[in-house]
C-alpha cells in the first residue's frame, strides 16, 4: 500500500507559545487534513506534552513527534529478551512525560466539602501508579542483565582478553563488518535501526592474542534521551572497550554529519579518551584516500578487513 505524503518544511522565527506554530500553518494543515482523512502530522521535532495535545486539536489529526517515530520503529526492530525490555522501558517513560494535564478537564471538578481533589487528580495519579510499577519491574529485569554482563566482563579482563566496539550511524554496515569479524551471521538488513541487540563474538587476531568484538546500537543525531537512558546497559558496552571502531558510511552524501552525530553521543556518554579508528564502510563505492590515517573497507565484499585486522594488532597488542 502506498501512502502518499506531504513535507512542508518551515522556519519557525516566532514560537507560539500554545501550539509552537503559528495559526496561518494549523489553518494550512487543518484545511489538507480535512480533504484528506485518517492524515497523520509528523513532526521533525521535539515537541511538548501540551504542544501535541493543543495542535492535535487545532488541526483535528494524530500529531507525532520524532521521538515517538524513531521508538516505534525500536518497538518493531527489538527482537531479543533485552532488547524487548529496554523499548518498553522508552515508551513507558516517554508515555510518563505525556502524561501531564493530560486529564486537566476533570481535575477542576471538585469531589465535594474536605476532599482534595476530583477525580481528574485520582484518574492521573493512578495511571502514574500504574507506570511507575511497570517501569520499577522492568529496571528490575535489566538489572539482572546488567550484572551479567558485568560478570561476563570481569570474566574476560581475567583472562587478558581485549575488546573492540563497534559504533556508527544507524545503516552503515555495522552489522555486517562484525559477522565479517567474527565469522558469525547476525540479521542484516538494509534499513534504520534493523539490530538492537549488542551482540558479541570472539575475534581472531592470532593464538596468543584474546580479543572479542561487540556490535553495538546504530545511533542517530539527537537520540531521544529515553531510549539513551533505557539502552545504557548496551552502551556501558562501549565504555569499557579497549578501542572503539567508528564505523562511517563512506557512501553517503550525510557521512560528516553522521560522523559528527556519532562524536557528539561518544562525548555525551564519556567515551572520548578511549583509543579510536575511523573505519570507512562501502569504500567499493567511492574514491579513498590512502594518505589519511583511516581505514577503508567494503564488509560486504570483504574488502580491506586484513588492513583493518592489522591496525587493530598494532593497537591492542604492540
Amino acid at each position: 500500500m502506498i501512502v502518499p505524503a506531504l513535507f512542508v518544511k518551515k522556519k519557525i522565527r516566532l514560537i507560539n507559545s500554545a501550539t509552537l506554530i503559528n495559526e496561518e500553518l494549523l489553518v494550512y494543515l487543518h484545511r489538507f487534513i480535512a480533504d484528506n482523512k485518517d492524515t497523520v502530522v509528523i513532526f521533525n521535532n521535539e515537541l511538548s506534552a501540551r504542544h501535541q495535545r493543543n495542535i492535535a486539536r487545532k488541526i483535528c489529526a494524530q500529531v507525532l513527534d520524532r521521538n515517538e517515530i524513531i521508538i516505534k520503529i525500536f518497538a518493531n526492530r527489538a527482537r531479543s529478551f533485552e532488547g524487548k525490555l529496554q523499548v518498553e522501558l522508552a515508551q513507558l517513560k516517554h508515555q510518563s512525560s505525556r502524561l501531564v494535564r493530560e486529564w486537566t478537564h476533570l481535575e477542576r471538578q471538585k469531589g465535594g466539602i474536605g476532599l482534595r481533589g476530583g477525580p481528574g487528580e485520582k484518574q492521573i495519579e493512578s495511571d502514574r501508579r500504574i507506570i511507575r510499577q511497570k517501569i520499577n519491574k522492568i529496571e528490575k529485569r535489566l538489572a539482572s542483565v546488567v550484572q551479567t554482563r558485568a560478570q561476563n566482563r570481569q570474566r574476560r579482563e581475567k583472562s587478558h582478553t581485549k575488546t573492540v566496539a563497534l559504533v556508527g550511524y544507524t545503516n552503515v554496515g555495522k552489522s555486517t563488518l562484525f559477522n565479517r569479524l567474527s565469522k558469525k551471521q547476525t540479521y542484516v538488513a538494509d534499513e534504520p535501526f534493523a539490530s538492537l541487540d549488542s551482540n558479541i563474538a570472539r575475534f581472531y587476531m592470532g593464538p596468543e592474542n584474546n580479543c572479542v568484538v561487540i556490535d553495538t546500537i546504530g545511533f542517530i543525531s539527537s537520540l531521544p534521551t529515553e531510549l539513551v537512558n533505557s539502552f545504557k546497559s548496551s552502551l556501558e558496552e562501549v565504555l569499557r572497550a579497549d578501542l572503539i571502531l567508528h564505523v562511517i558510511d563512506h557512501s553517503s552524501q550525510q557521512a560528516v554529519m553522521q560522523q559528527q552525530s556519532v562524536e557528539d553521543i561518544l562525548q555525551d556518554i564519556g567515551a572520548t579518551d578511549i583509543p579510536r579508528v575511523n573505519v570507512f564502510n562501502k569504500s567499493d563505492q567511492v574514491e579513498i584516500d590512502t594518505s589519511t590515517n583511516n581505514v577503508y573497507v567494503s564488509a560486504l565484499f570483504n574488502l580491506g578487513l586484513n588492513n583493518l585486522r592489522d591496525k587493530i594488532k598494532n593497537i591492542l597488542f604492540n
